[in-house]
């Protein structure tokens, strides 16, 4: 396992600002697991549009920050073989509490299940330990998957 900082991670995968929600990972065990921490800054251009009065992180912001964290658990991987890695199914995705700026949350991924190019992931927000929200996906790892036509 190791840590990867905002700029090492940046060169690992292929988001890049405004569009990236990802922090510093905190732990990375490749095509396992992954843990980070990402702080949501005051600056993010969706707390100007998203509620102005009572600025809060879309539902689909958090779990784009799950599915972006979790997709570093293969880019990361110098036998990476990925230029991008695609969402392909989302299951179940609950959200249990509002994210407010200046929060720091703590992103958890998980592989349950990685088969001919296809990864089934639990992932989990918490804030203070208590969980926010948490979503069960799979990602579709493009050159991985020798049964689908390019």
């Amino acid at each position: 396992m190791h840590r990867l900082n905002r700029n090492e991670l940046i060169n690992k995968q292929p988001n890049v600002d405004p569009f990236l929600f990802i922090g510093d990972v905190q732990e990375i065990e490749i095509r396992k697991k992954i843990l980070s921490n990402w702080e949501l800054r005051e600056d993010y251009w969706f707390f100007r549009c998203h509620w102005p009065n009572n600025p809060n992180v879309p539902g689909a912001i958090q779990l784009e920050a799950v599915i972006q964290t979790s997709s570093l658990m293969f880019f990361a991987d110098p036998q990476n073989k990925n230029d991008y890695i695609y969402i392909s199914k989302i299951n179940l995705t609950r959200f249990f509490h509002k994210l407010r700026p200046l929060d720091v949350v703590q992103i958890d991924c998980q592989v349950t299940k990685l088969r001919r190019g296809i990864a089934q992931i639990q992932g989990k927000m918490t804030r203070n330990s208590s969980l926010v929200m948490q979503t069960n996906f799979e990602l579709f790892l493009q050159n991985e998957v020798d049964y689908v036509s390019k």
